[in-house]
């Protein structure tokens, strides 16, 4: 598969090390990257962080295109690496995930479908129920506190996977930039783009040994630095304690 790598991330150098190293084990080598688009938000860590973050990625990928904006936006930083792809697929990545076996083309591709534009790798955020194969949210609708009916929603999200180009610069479009770019694709922040989602599936790709083949090492960094995150009505910002 021919990929453009799309990171997200902030002035976290150790953090990075561990992901792009990871990645570099057993995903990278599975795929023909053409371009890699990197927005590095100046929130956390220092300008030496920053330079050290971008010596490394350099160093794996001469022909990045690195970003640095003046102030921080999660969803403007998604945006604009998701704009900028070339290729028929983004390998979309965040700063702060562990890959733990090998992520293959062979593997995923057969998962992309003419409605599936996501394939997501599996972590255990996803809370998965063990049965399905796509990701999927189950609503009972009540009337007067009584179920009178049941709906399935895709889901879809930014924790990393491969997307279909196409519609990744689709969705780009239509993102509103004052909201978290994650929660914006759920019912109610923001009608355009659910109802364009609504569409399309997000398949998992499991892993071999376990379901779980990615994990989140950024949740508990925060944590030991007293970071907390919060999330209301669509936006997302972070507080130290």
């Amino acid at each position: 598969m021919d990929v453009d790598v799309c990171l997200v991330s902030v002035r976290r150098f150790g953090v990075l090390k561990r992901t792009v190293k990871s990645f570099q084990r057993f995903v990278f080598p599975h795929f023909n990257i053409a371009n890699v688009f990197v927005n590095i938000d100046p929130f956390l860590g220092s300008a030496a962080d920053e330079q050290r973050m971008i010596e490394l990625l350099k160093t794996h990928f001469p022909q990045a295109t690195i970003r640095r904006p003046d102030r921080p936006g999660f969803c403007e930083a998604v945006r604009w690496t998701w704009q900028q792809a070339q290729s028929p697929y983004i390998l979309h990545m965040e700063d702060d995930w562990l890959a733990h076996e090998a992520i293959t083309s062979r593997k995923a591709e057969p998962l992309f479908t003419e409605d599936v534009i996501k394939v997501a790798f599996m972590n255990a955020s996803f809370s998965w129920n063990g049965r399905d194969r796509f990701s999927v949210k189950r609503r009972r609708h009540k009337f007067l506190g009584i179920p009178y009916a049941r709906s399935v929603e895709n889901r879809f999200g930014t924790s990393p996977g491969l997307w279909r180009t196409d519609a990744a610069q689709k969705i780009a479009a239509m993102m509103n930039t004052d909201l978290d770019p994650e929660k914006q694709m759920k019912r109610h922040h923001n009608a355009q783009l659910f109802d364009f989602l609504k569409r399309y599936r997000c398949a998992y790709l499991f892993g071999q040994n376990r379901p779980e083949i990615i994990s989140d090492i950024g949740r508990k960094w925060l944590a030991e630095q007293g970071i907390r995150k919060f999330v209301k009505d669509g936006r997302s910002w972070w507080e130290t304690a």
